[in-house]
């Protein structure tokens, strides 16, 4: 129930921060609300990609907190409970990796494998590190070896792998904030010729040619809001 609750809050606040957006843009652009129509096919867009978004969100969720699982597994591998213990103190009893964990837990009580489990976690979250791990952590267990010293080994890379994912992302979110200063630029340049000098802004909201002229535009900035954040994001993706 409160993974859903952050869902809806999630997919909440991304509505009204397009609703925003597309009001202030339909305000500065058009002087009307009427303009929110202009702005209409990129709301359209906009929430058709909020579930994608989620996704993401919700992918870097299990990331990070896989990470400090790697860790903590890497000290005790079949103490899930001491792993439960230590990952509800680091991420709170609600974090996502948790509640996996919790779900682990009753399955190897029901007498599950635990390769079993963590090979279903990993086919239902679909990320890669967590595939690794289950890969890794199958063929150490039929090959028959030093189970404990071949897992911790692969793990130990994988967990280097997601630290050096860890500082990129950390640079990555200085570029982020740059990103986000240049898309609302344009609007504060708008709104100060609005309150200053609105005059000069006069035969674009009040001229066919200037109505023309602020739909090619504003359609110019909603593209270049949506590429400017994909450069962003590409930009931090580590494979």
């Amino acid at each position: 129930m409160l993974n859903e609750n952050r869902k809806w809050i999630f997919v909440c606040s991304e509505l009204v921060k397009i609703i925003l957006i597309a009001l202030t843009v339909a305000y500065l652009f058009f002087d009307s609300l009427i303009g929110v129509v202009v702005t209409l096919p990129y709301l359209i867009y906009a929430i058709h990609k909020i579930k994608d978004k989620y996704h993401d969100y919700l992918k870097k969720r299990y990331v990070i907190q896989f990470r400090d699982f790697l860790s903590c597994v890497m000290t005790a591998l079949e103490a899930i409970d001491s792993s439960y213990t230590d990952m509800a103190l680091m991420h709170g009893k609600d974090a996502v990796m948790v509640k996996e964990l919790a779900q682990i837990k009753r399955r190897l009580e029901l007498g599950q494998t635990i390769e079993e489990v963590i090979g279903e976690l990993a086919e239902r979250t679909e990320i890669t590190e967590i595939l690794d791990f289950s890969d890794t952590f199958g063929v150490a267990k039929r090959s028959g070896g030093d189970i404990l010293r071949l897992t911790r080994a692969a793990n130990r890379d994988l967990y280097e792998k997601l630290e050096t994912k860890r500082e990129i992302e950390s640079i990555i979110s200085a570029n982020r904030s740059e990103c986000t200063v240049m898309r609302f630029m344009p609007l504060g340049i708008l709104l100060y010729f609005r309150v200053f000098s609105m005059e000069f802004l006069t035969p674009l909201y009040c001229t066919v040619a200037g109505r023309v002229v602020m739909i090619l535009v504003a359609g110019i900035y909603f593209i270049l809001w949506e590429y400017s954040g994909k450069i962003v994001e590409s930009a931090g993706e580590y494979n």
